[in-house]
């Protein structure tokens, strides 16, 4: 990396309790994903794109919501809904806010999940760093076309300047598909002149879909069953041209907001973190890297159960915090 303030910095080996999630998650819960993957495939035969799509993605979803509705938020954090500029929001506040505020976007595959599925490690990070959390339940495919996913997230950034929102107390956060959208989104808002947040955090951004969509490095993946990333690259953003698959990473990332970049070195999206990481240092944005060895895809999501993703949510939360006070004027 150039030397413009950014760091990497390597955590190894995995825990006992993440490599027994590991073991669990690769032969018992992968499966069940590829033969869901495969009936996927028989309904090609006989159901149009469209609908297939949108059959999947009403169950898929529907599924999830049922399954993660239970799901509470830490002890000590409060949860209510809201709705900004059209866009439901779940709202997660520490017992002792700091008045710092993350803004939070799941990840997905575009296509599924939710701020529900996200509970815990929302809730985890409002509890470590004093943030007030909003999580935007942003519109997927194939409800609206890609392009417009963007909408959403800037719309409620917007609203949250016009609410008077300091942004030197605002950080976007994203995980996966939510990473590249917390990319794009910080370039749509610089590109429209608008204040930046105090920093971004990408957790295993999914940026290169042309990569995804020739089904690259498969074999080394725990948990993602990546035919169904391809479905979606192939059926749902593809067809709307070479635009909609870009590299927000090869755009112009100039005058960014400090960026902190996790991910586990033993899934596919390692390589599109560390090449943000080094596109990010090459113009002169404050970048930390950190690689954690032995990990599942977002593993951060499973605080509860695994201590690393716990101690991955710590760095998290001290990253905004140092980017916020950082910015604040001295006393």
């Amino acid at each position: 990396m150039r030397d413009t303030g950014s760091s990497v910095e390597r955590f190894s080996p995995p825990s006992t309790s993440a490599q027994r999630i590991n073991f669990v998650l690769r032969y018992a819960v992968r499966p069940l994903l590829a033969q869901l993957l495969s009936g996927l495939a028989l309904l090609e035969e006989w159901a149009p794109v469209g609908h297939r799509a949108q059959l999947w993605h009403s169950g898929a979803r529907r599924v999830l919501q049922l399954a993660s509705a239970w799901i509470p938020s830490p002890r000590g954090v409060a949860r209510s809904a809201l709705t900004i500029r059209g866009v439901p929001v779940e709202q997660s506040v520490p017992t002792r806010p700091s008045g710092t505020t993350v803004l939070y976007l799941h990840g997905g595959a575009f296509v599924i999940c939710g701020p529900s599925t996200h509970r815990r490690l929302v809730g985890q990070l409002a509890q470590d760093c004093g943030a007030t959390v909003l999580a935007p339940d942003y519109r997927m495919l194939p409800q609206i076309p890609f392009t417009e996913i963007l909408d959403d997230c800037v719309n409620v950034y917007r609203q949250m300047l016009d609410d008077g929102f300091d942004p030197k107390k605002v950080v976007i956060a994203g995980d996966s598909a939510g990473g590249y959208l917390t990319l794009a989104t910080a370039q749509a808002l610089r590109d429209a002149g608008l204040p930046l947040p105090a920093g971004l955090v990408a957790i295993a951004p999914w940026l290169d879909l042309r990569r995804s969509l020739r089904g690259e490095d498969r074999s080394s993946e725990v948990l993602i069953p990546w035919r169904q990333a391809q479905l979606v690259v192939q059926k749902l953003i593809a067809p709307l041209g070479p635009l909609a698959l870009a590299n927000p990473a090869d755009g112009d990332l100039a005058g960014l907001p400090p960026t902190l970049v996790q991910v586990s070195a033993a899934e596919l999206l390692f390589r599109d973190s560390t090449y943000l990481a080094d596109r990010l240092a090459e113009a002169g944005v404050r970048t930390r890297l950190e690689i954690w060895h032995g990990q599942i895809h977002v593993f951060q999501a499973l605080p509860d159960l695994n201590p690393d993703a716990r101690r991955a949510i710590g760095n998290i939360a001290g990253f905004i915090r140092q980017v916020t006070a950082q910015t604040q004027p001295s006393a």
